[in-house]
């Protein structure tokens, strides 16, 4: 399977290519009121309105940094858009299913749902695998629309 990586802060992720519809150069949003704390507003995307969520946020609770890097992933969740704003995006590359390997299972922790699809080490790097649909809840995905 393909995956778009990137990078927020120290860490490398990846997404099936196939839930990318486009990577954006970083654009200011506009604000959205009412907003959950990690969301950084919202753009129009050709006619429909998008909104753009703060990776980063949304993982640890801290606010990402808008660096010369950025770029907004828009990815499909739930049948919506979504924009990612990420700090960069890194590779595009073919991971094949045996080298992905579980994360390790934590007590009370349901991992029917997680969005952590695996993780793969390439180059000494350890990429998270993220599927786009565990890592937003529908009420989330649904935020704009």
């Amino acid at each position: 399977e393909m995956f778009v990586i990137f990078r927020v802060g120290d860490e490398t992720y990846g997404v099936p290519i196939l839930s990318v519809r486009e990577i954006r150069p970083w654009q200011k949003p506009t604000p959205m009121p009412d907003a959950p704390a990690d969301v950084h507003g919202m753009i129009d995307l050709r006619g429909v309105v998008v909104p753009i969520y703060d990776f980063r946020h949304h993982l640890t609770g801290e606010p990402a940094e808008v660096i010369p890097s950025t770029v907004v992933m828009i990815v499909q969740v739930h049948n919506r858009f979504v924009g990612m704003h990420m700090d960069s995006v890194t590779d595009i590359m073919t991971i094949p299913k045996d080298e992905v390997k579980p994360t390790p299972k934590m007590s009370g922790v349901d991992t029917g749902h997680s969005p952590v699809m695996g993780v793969v080490v390439q180059g000494g790097t350890m990429i998270t695998l993220i599927k786009m649909d565990n890592f937003f809840g529908v009420d989330d995905a649904l935020v704009g629309s």
